[in-house]
């Protein structure tokens, strides 16, 4: 398993930037490394703000990191998930990035955590824009921790 991790500061450039590449025998050692990660990452933030923001890719990619980072120790009370990207489909699909992301992560210790979600009664994604600005409005002002992944067909 190979991972790329980087951390950029805001406000810094990530042009020309190396990044180090980790190995990990096992997914199950990869997913307990970045839960470790994401978790100080969080942590940090929320010694500084009231609240944190952690944002989320969908797809089985995540799944057992998902599940090893909800029972990091962690004021998730403090802390808002949101995602990252969704299918136009109900919260309960079987396609729902929603239905993962509550079904894995906020699961455990990360049941505490506020989840803003995307989808919205709309019957589409494009007459859906003002709602779903609205939904996210706390994100406006940043997002602590973004976790994006690669499906099996190369898509982000």
């Amino acid at each position: 398993m190979r991972c790329v991790c980087r951390t950029v500061d805001a406000g810094e450039s990530t042009l020309n930037m190396h990044h180090p590449v980790h190995t990990f025998a096992t997914n199950a050692e990869l997913s307990q490394e970045l839960a470790g990660r994401i978790a100080a990452d969080l942590a940090a933030a929320l010694a500084q703000r009231k609240r944190a923001i952690l944002a989320v890719s969908g797809g089985s990619t995540p799944r057992p990191l998902f599940e090893a980072l909800s029972l990091q120790q962690l004021q998730w009370s403090r802390v808002i998930v949101t995602q990252v990207d969704e299918r136009w489909v109900e919260d309960d699909h079987v396609d729902s990035n929603a239905r993962l992301i509550k079904q894995y992560l906020l699961q455990n210790r990360a049941a505490a955590a506020e989840f803003l979600g995307m989808k919205t009664p709309d019957s589409s994604p494009f007459t859906a824009e003002a709602a779903v600005s609205a939904k996210l409005a706390p994100c406006a002002e940043g997002i602590d921790v973004v976790v994006l992944g690669m499906g099996d067909d190369g898509h982000t």
